[in-house]
């Protein structure tokens, strides 16, 4: 491996998808590779959607194990979140209580239809 190639890898793993030094980095970094290579199989021939599926459910404790970590890295890095030497003990920041006390109480149906999310208006 080359420092091009560290470098690349810190940019990636720490800037762009905000996984940091203090939780269970391996199991998240797995993932992601075992899902680009399901996504790289799916768009070949013959792919197996039970197969493709199986990728992203996870698997007993190791699928419970990486949700837990991907969504406290997803939050994080987000912004609602933030955490001292281990992201396991994170605390809401100001946009997270924000977020909270004025959208706490509705549903996510609710949230995307405030939002327009669906919304086709040009």
């Amino acid at each position: 491996m080359t420092e091009k190639d560290g470098d690349y890898l810190r940019g990636l793993i720490g800037d762009k998808l905000g996984i940091c030094g203090c939780g269970d980095n391996s199991i998240v970094i797995d993932f992601l590779i075992a899902a680009l290579k399901a996504i790289r199989k799916r768009c070949e021939p013959g792919w197996d959607k039970a197969e493709f599926e199986d990728v992203f459910r996870g698997n007993g404790d190791t699928g419970d194990t990486l949700f837990f970590w991907m969504a406290l890295y997803f939050l994080d890095r987000s912004g609602l979140i933030e955490h001292g030497t281990s992201i396991r003990y994170s605390w809401l920041t100001d946009e997270g209580r924000d977020f909270l006390e004025r959208f706490g109480g509705m549903t996510g149906d609710d949230i995307q239809e405030a939002a327009a999310w669906n919304r086709r208006d040009g």
